[in-house]
C-alpha cells in the first residue's frame, strides 16, 4: 500500500466520490440513495482539527486495504464475509459521526468488559462514560434504518449489536481490555472471520483508526499534531 498525504488536498467533493466507489466496490447497491447517505453522512463531520472527514478517509482507506488480506474460498465464504464487510465499512465511515471535537469526560466507566463470561458476538459491551460513541453509536442506527436497502444484506444479520460493539470499542479507555480480549482468539482466517465477524471488525476498525502510526513520520506527526490542537481546545474551554 502506498502511504502518502495526498488525501489531505482532495476537496470534499472529490473525497465524496471515493467514498462511492469503495461503497460499491463492496457490493453496496449503486444509485441516488447510496449517494445521499454518503454525503448527509459526510455533512454530519464538522471542521475540526482531528476528528474530520480526512480522518475518516485515512480510516476506511485502510480497513479496505485490511480487507483485501482476508482470503475468500469459495462462494459461499464469500458472500458471508461481503455482508460482514459492508458492516465493518460503515461502521468505519460512522465511527465518528458527529464529534465535536470534546473528548469523553474523565470519569470512573461502569463497563460490563470486567464480565469474564462477555462474548462479544452475542452480548452488548456497556460502557457507561462512552459518551461520545453512544452518540456515534445512535446516528449511525438511524441511518442504517433508514438506507438499509443500500446494503443488499440478509435483516437476518443483528445490525444493532454490530454497530454497538465495533463502534464503542473505539473509546480509548477500553483498548487494554479488548486487546486482552482479542488475543486469546486464533490468528484471523476466513473460517475465524465468519465465526467472528463483530470481534474482528472491532480488531480491523481499531487497527484502521490508529493506522497514522504505521504511516512514514510527515504523516503522522501530521496527525499527532492535529489531536494536540484539538485536546488543546478541550482544555482552554
Amino acid at each position: 500500500m502506498k502511504f502518502d498525504n495526498l488525501y489531505l488536498t482532495k476537496s470534499k467533493q472529490q473525497l465524496e466520490k471515493d467514498f462511492q466507489n469503495m461503497f460499491v466496490s463492496l457490493g453496496f447497491q449503486k444509485g441516488k440513495s447510496l449517494q445521499k447517505m454518503i454525503r448527509f453522512i459526510l455533512k454530519q463531520y464538522y471542521d475540526i482539527p482531528f476528528h474530520n472527514i480526512y480522518h475518516i478517509y485515512e480510516v476506511c482507506k485502510f480497513v479496505m486495504y485490511l480487507f483485501e488480506k482476508i482470503p475468500t474460498n469459495n462462494i459461499r465464504d464469500y458472500k458471508l464475509i461481503q455482508n460482514y464487510k459492508k458492516l465493518c465499512f460503515f461502521a468505519a465511515i460512522c465511527h465518528d459521526i458527529g464529534h465535536k471535537g470534546v473528548a469523553n469526560k474523565k470519569a470512573i466507566n461502569k463497563s460490563n468488559f470486567w464480565d469474564i463470561s462477555l462474548n462479544i458476538e452475542q452480548d452488548f459491551i456497556i460502557n457507561d462514560g462512552s459518551y461520545n460513541e453512544k452518540m456515534h453509536i445512535q446516528l449511525t442506527k438511524d441511518i442504517l434504518k433508514q438506507y438499509f436497502k443500500c446494503f443488499n444484506i440478509s435483516k437476518d444479520v443483528n445490525t444493532t449489536l454490530f454497530m454497538n460493539n465495533v463502534i464503542i470499542s473505539t473509546d480509548i479507555s477500553l483498548h487494554t481490555n479488548i486487546m486482552s480480549y482479542i488475543n486469546n482468539l486464533p490468528i484471523i482466517t476466513t473460517t475465524e472471520f465468519i465465526k467472528n465477524p463483530i470481534t474482528y471488525s472491532i480488531l480491523i476498525l481499531k487497527l484502521a483508526d490508529l493506522s497514522h502510526t504505521l504511516k512514514p513520520f510527515k504523516i503522522h506527526s501530521n496527525w499527532v499534531l492535529k489531536l494536540k490542537q484539538e485536546n488543546k481546545v478541550n482544555i482552554n474551554s
